[in-house]
């Protein structure tokens, strides 16, 4: 809540380019190794398991940190609490590091894959008919 709107611009920045440097090349190496007649069926899968990801992440990302903090949603609905207990409790530190560090980890063991994934595929030349 302290920060100012330019490092909070200076990060999603930084998010956005590590998006923009791992999303087109992976798509772009997709796209080359399918059939020309089989491309619009490769775009349409990356974006299907692109959103399928994200949707699995968050929910990931909020189980964990429901895990660590599960008194969270009960204190913020309760009109007559006048603090924020758990983040006094450092429940709700807690339960945000879980979920960053795990997060951390499926993005590390998803650069370890994708980086083992093998040469490049060579392009798909059908033979001239007669």
């Amino acid at each position: 809540m302290d920060w100012p709107p330019w490092r909070i611009a200076l990060v999603l920045a930084f998010v956005g380019l590590g998006a923009g440097a791992f999303q087109a090349p992976n798509s772009s190496a997709v796209m080359g190794a399918a059939p020309a007649e089989r491309r619009g069926l490769a775009a349409g899968t990356i974006a299907t398991v692109r959103n399928v990801g994200m949707l699995l992440g968050i929910s990931l990302v909020g189980a964990i940190f429901a895990r660590y903090a599960p008194d969270i949603g009960q204190q913020l609905g309760d009109a007559t609490t006048t603090q924020f207990a758990p983040y006094e409790a450092g429940l709700f530190t807690a339960g945000l590091r879980a979920a960053c560090l795990a997060s951390a980890v499926i993005a590390g063991i998803g650069a370890v894959l994708s980086s083992t994934r093998g040469p490049k595929p060579t392009a798909n030349v059908r033979p001239e008919t007669p």
